[in-house]
């Protein structure tokens, strides 16, 4: 599906050969800056906006690509080319999920809780950027969209993501790839390209908040960064799989937060209210939980890092 010329009244566009219908048109000029094609995972887009500690997300075990693209900005381009590939989705028989901007999505939580490739290739200024989202399909045959735009210095900034459904034989587990940053470089990097960093050397069993003694790298590599960027402070959020009851899972996730920022305080100087700490259960999964490597993914804390880095 093309789109017809006449939804561009005022400039020229190229048809961007994007890798499927329905193909994304931007202006002439538009830079092709970032792509990934990501292994067979669980992945997803968000279908509501960030609220009371929870950003909802249509999430499907598939393949994703992203495209990030930039180009010269204009008053009102960013919010046509929004609109108009929403009437192009919904055309190509795609339900829009969710059509939202900065704040009204939820700001700086919203975006630091999608995947967003990394600096130079795309750029969120958390002020001025716009989200849409869109599904199809069911089953193996569900596809998901998403499109995040956002404008900084005369520059419109755009990350188009696909995630195609994929049938997998029940023996292969789809887990996302480890994030841990192995160095405080890695640390640092992970902060800049997606705002928070998995400590994935902590290990916690079903409904148990005590760390075993142990040295976690990841706890010296965050003490190490925190001790370079005195200004920066963090919020500690702990993770659960879905065994059991919300309620209890929420606060079994807080003390998993709160474990760790002892262990920061007691064996590492951070002072306590450079930390806050917090706890959302099972409402935030990185893996299926019907699998038990899933269901030990998601038993984590998360550090995000909230200002000062």
């Amino acid at each position: 599906m093309r789109l017809r010329a006449g939804l561009w009244p005022i400039m020229a566009l190229a048809a961007l050969p994007l890798w499927a219908e329905p193909a994304l048109r931007l202006p002439q000029g538009a830079e092709q800056t970032a792509q990934t094609d990501d292994p067979p995972g669980r992945y997803g887009v968000a279908r509501g906006v960030w609220a009371d500690g929870v950003l909802p997300m249509e999430e499907i075990n598939g393949q994703r690509q992203r495209r990030a693209y930039r180009f010269s900005d204009r008053p009102g381009l960013m919010r046509d080319v929004i609109a108009t590939f929403a009437q192009q989705l919904r055309g190509a028989g795609y339900e829009i999920l969710l059509s939202c901007q900065d704040y009204t999505c939820g700001g700086f939580d919203f975006r630091h809780r999608l995947a967003v490739l990394p600096l130079p290739g795309m750029y969120v200024d958390l002020g001025a950027f716009r989200y849409i989202s869109a599904a199809r399909g069911t089953g193996d045959d569900r596809e998901l969209l998403a499109l995040l735009a956002s404008r900084s210095n005369g520059v419109v900034h755009l990350q188009w993501d696909q995630v195609t459904g994929l049938a997998v034989p029940d023996e292969i587990i789809l887990t996302p790839a480890p994030s841990a940053p192995p160095t405080e470089q890695g640390v640092a990097q992970s902060f800049a390209e997606r705002g928070y960093m998995v400590l994935e050397d902590l290990r916690f069993d079903v409904g148990a908040a005590t760390l075993a003694e142990a040295a976690y790298g990841s706890l010296q590599h965050l003490a190490d960064y925190l001790a370079e960027h005195p200004a920066a402070r963090i919020a500690l959020v702990g993770h659960t799989d879905h065994t059991g009851s919300l309620a209890g899972n929420r606060t079994v996730s807080r003390q998993r937060a709160q474990a760790v920022a002892d262990l920061l305080m007691a064996e590492h100087g951070i002072a306590a209210d450079r930390m806050l700490v917090e706890g959302v259960g099972f409402l935030a999964p990185r893996a299926d939980n019907h699998s038990a490597a899933g269901r030990e993914a998601n038993r984590r804390v998360t550090a995000v890092l909230l200002e000062g880095g």
